[in-house]
């Protein structure tokens, strides 16, 4: 049936990934903030909603048009850090709906994403703005997670533990990322990323 190739697709994507649905989650959607370039990015988790959000390049027209057709994929395997840009879809048969917002230089839109009954549909919200946003460019996102899913990982202690496992070579400043806020509280910036090479300098001399 339609309601079964469609869920089975979004499973497919998922699977692709050695970890659970909120780990990926994460992992998808802060990848691509950093493939967009952002130098910011900042999330918030409570209770039952997930939101990041960045001050990357934005999506344009057609690559948002392309977010979301999950039988797409936007970016090409190995030029990204994403899946393929499989992004915040790879979450959509998990969540009650998903509000993205996003500008870029010739583009500001947002939508309303939802999985009510037998495929995914998404309307265009006739006001951007509408919704907490910070930056001249960049995308936001806000996911609210189905009352039916276990949200024991929906914790800021959990995002910044994904954030470390995963992105610790972005988290080091490998990449044009300068700070990352987890509900407002720096997980990594400019002086805490000074303090941590101090601290690891210092170890190394201890052990020498």
């Amino acid at each position: 049936s339609k309601i079964s190739d469609w869920h089975k697709l979004i499973v497919d994507f998922r699977d692709q990934f050695p970890y659970d649905e909120f780990t990926a989650l994460i992992v998808e959607t802060f990848a691509n903030s950093l493939d967009a370039g952002a130098t910011i990015v900042r999330i918030e988790v409570k209770e039952d909603i997930f939101r990041i959000s960045d001050n990357g390049k934005g999506m344009t027209q057609n690559e948002f048009e392309q977010y979301h057709n999950i039988a797409s994929l936007s970016k090409t395997r190995g030029e990204s850090i994403g899946f393929a840009g499989v992004g915040a879809k790879i979450f959509l048969d998990c969540a009650t709906h998903i509000i993205t917002e996003t500008k870029s230089r010739n583009f500001h839109g947002s939508t309303f994403w939802e999985f009510p009954g037998k495929v995914p549909t998404y309307k265009i919200i006739g006001n951007p703005n509408r919704f907490r946003y910070e930056y001249d460019l960049g995308t936001y996102i806000e996911i609210k997670v189905r009352e039916d899913m276990d949200r024991k990982n929906l914790t800021p202690s959990f995002v910044k533990d994904v954030l470390k496992t995963y992105y610790n070579t972005a988290l080091l400043g490998h990449y044009n990322l300068k700070e990352v806020y987890i509900n407002n509280e720096i997980l990594y910036g400019e002086e805490i990323f000074r303090s941590d090479i101090e601290n690891n300098e210092r170890s190394e001399i201890q052990i020498q």
